[in-house]
């Protein structure tokens, strides 16, 4: 692991080797596994977004990801949502300033009318994150128009069988702003659908 000028951390494929599996670790009560701070910098490094206005994180937990986001993008406003209160106190404590924009949501990351309940429209989000708990949540119609508007809804052979995963992806991906920079990935053919 080397730092960088600005003190951030960077590190290669084999250095981060070390924090993405630990055995006996296991996850708590939503299914989730925490990022640690090494692999959140790395992500975070890695967003090829210059100055976005707006950062989401979907599922923030302890707010890894938004809090490598604010050592990155000082002037970004941070949204982040998860269904634990106690999430965004990390984030807070150590971003602690007036130049922190940083509002947290208590509510269900995979509600339909997310972009409502936190006040951002579909389509608005420069860059956004998640580190989604890993499991398969009991299956609602509105998770749905979810993959449909995300251009996900041929992903799977049942809709059904879409686990937290693809649906925190899939939220993420109508939140996102579709001619920002950054917006290249052609998501149909990436998920293997012709």
């Amino acid at each position: 692991m080397a730092l960088r000028k600005a003190g951030e951390m960077t590190a290669s494929p084999s250095g981060l080797r070390q924090h993405l599996t630990r055995s006996g670790q296991h996850s708590d009560p939503w299914g989730r596994y925490y990022t640690s701070d090494e692999v959140s910098h790395s992500l975070i490094e890695r967003i090829e977004v210059s100055k976005p206005k707006v950062v989401l994180e979907l599922g923030s937990g302890s707010g890894a990801l938004c809090s490598a986001a604010a050592s990155r993008w000082h002037d970004a406003r941070l949204v982040t949502v998860d269904v634990d209160r106690q999430a965004p106190k990390r984030l807070d404590a150590e971003h602690n300033g007036p130049s922190l924009k940083h509002s947290h949501f208590v509510h269900d990351a995979l509600d339909e009318a997310l972009s409502d309940k936190i006040g951002l429209r579909l389509g608005t989000v420069d860059v956004a994150v998640c580190n989604p708990p890993y499991i398969r949540p009991r299956w609602r119609s509105d998770f749905g128009k979810i993959l449909e508007d995300a251009g996900l809804s041929g992903a799977l052979a049942s809709l059904r069988d879409a686990g937290a995963d693809l649906l925190f992806l899939a939220q993420n991906l109508r939140l996102l702003r579709r001619n920002a920079k950054g917006w290249r990935v052609d998501w149909p053919r990436c998920a293997g659908i012709p």
